[in-house]
């Protein structure tokens, strides 16, 4: 049986995707950008931030017009994507038979630590998500193995836990492939 599931965020958890275009829409107008479609938003959720806006832009960034672009979507998040954001049906039902079950859930999002954690709380899920790691937190990031070895092993109790990586792009399929785990 298992006693860890790693979750992802955005599109496992969360429907964000209509907020997510909304902010990132908002962005590139903001500075001049083609605004992108919602299927080419769609197709880089679950990607950096940063790797989001460079496929979006569809043109090469300097590392400061990249942390522009982030700072910018990051300041809309309150206004455009956060309100748009709502639980997938059963999503709550599921972490609570999570809880219940002793299972440890861990939440690992490329999203920063101020935008999960207004989603969290938002949402009513901080009693349900024993921890949760975002891109401020961690140095490697889905699909990266390093990511489980150096960021989520050593909060495990007990090393030996049999753990499930639950998720719905390819980057967090190649993840649990990467670290060994079952998903």
């Amino acid at each position: 049986m298992y006693k860890v599931a790693i979750l992802d965020f955005d599109g496992t958890i969360v429907s964000s995707l209509d907020g997510i275009y909304s902010a990132m829409a908002e962005t590139l107008l903001h500075f001049g950008y083609e605004p992108p479609t919602l299927d080419e938003v769609r197709k880089t959720v679950g990607l950096t931030l940063e790797e989001s806006m460079k496929r979006l832009c569809k043109t090469a960034l300097t590392r400061d017009t990249t942390r522009q672009l982030v700072e910018k979507y990051r300041s809309l998040h309150n206004s455009s994507a956060a309100p748009r954001t709502q639980l997938y049906e059963g999503a709550l039902q599921s972490l609570m038979e999570l809880q219940a079950a002793g299972i440890k859930t861990i939440v690992v999002s490329n999203k920063g630590r101020a935008g999960l954690n207004q989603l969290i709380d938002l949402l009513g899920l901080r009693d349900y998500i024993d921890v949760a790691l975002s891109a401020d937190d961690v140095r490697y990031r889905k699909p990266d193995p390093r990511l489980f070895s150096e960021h989520v092993l050593p909060i495990l109790a007990d090393l030996t836990s049999k753990v499930v990586v639950v998720g719905d792009t390819e980057s967090d399929l190649l993840f649990a492939k990467n670290a060994g785990l079952d998903s």
